[in-house]
């Protein structure tokens, strides 16, 4: 039943596209390692194909997951997001100028993709009783102050472009809530003149 539920409330448009994207990214992966040696061409294509059947497999496991019952841990997955990102700090090795991979044996894990996906669950719940009463800046600051501390622990690795995933989920998120688009607007523009 709750199989049926699920396959019926599919956006099966993105999934098409999804799928397009990726049958696209393996010609043009074949047409980029064409020049290197057949055994390295498909290698790198069959390593790729892979990952994606890992992705599908890990998609589907999540699809099985009510997520809602997560939101009811609201406070423990936000410290679980700063126990991984400190973790990152103190056990994390340096890769292209950023501590951002924690070795576990032959794999390297990313803590601070998890964290996205925490983020998302842990702030939608954040946001649950402030829907329609985020129309001032003094509104908004509890919400910065919960985005600002993972995003924070990012910059110190530092991650610039996690980061910068990090606020563009906060402020989807609080326009989805019913934030004050203006509002929004306006900081945007403010953040963007500080960074000229």
């Amino acid at each position: 039943m709750r199989l049926s539920r699920i396959a019926k409330s599919l956006d099966y448009t993105l999934l098409g596209v999804v799928a397009l994207i990726l049958v696209m990214g393996f010609f043009v992966l074949q047409s980029a390692t064409v020049n290197a040696s057949a055994r390295f061409n498909i290698n790198f294509v069959m390593r790729q194909a892979l990952w994606a059947v890992v992705g599908l497999g890990a998609f589907c496991c999540v699809l099985l997951v009510d997520y809602s019952k997560l939101a009811k841990f609201g406070i423990p997955v936000f410290a679980l997001n700063i126990l991984l990102l400190v973790a990152t700090l103190i056990l994390g090795e340096e890769t292209n100028g950023a501590q951002a991979w924690i070795p576990i044996g032959p794999f390297k894990l990313q803590p601070a993709e998890i964290v996205k996906i925490l983020l998302i669950v842990g702030l939608s719940q954040f946001l649950v009783p402030r829907i329609g009463k985020l129309n001032t800046l003094k509104d908004l600051l509890p919400v910065f102050l919960y985005v600002g501390v993972p995003l924070g622990l990012i910059l110190l690795q530092p991650d610039l472009g996690t980061g910068l995933v990090y606020v563009a989920i906060m402020f989807g998120m609080l326009l989805a809530a019913g934030a004050s688009p203006f509002l929004l607007s306006a900081l945007l523009g403010e953040i963007g003149r500080a960074h000229v």
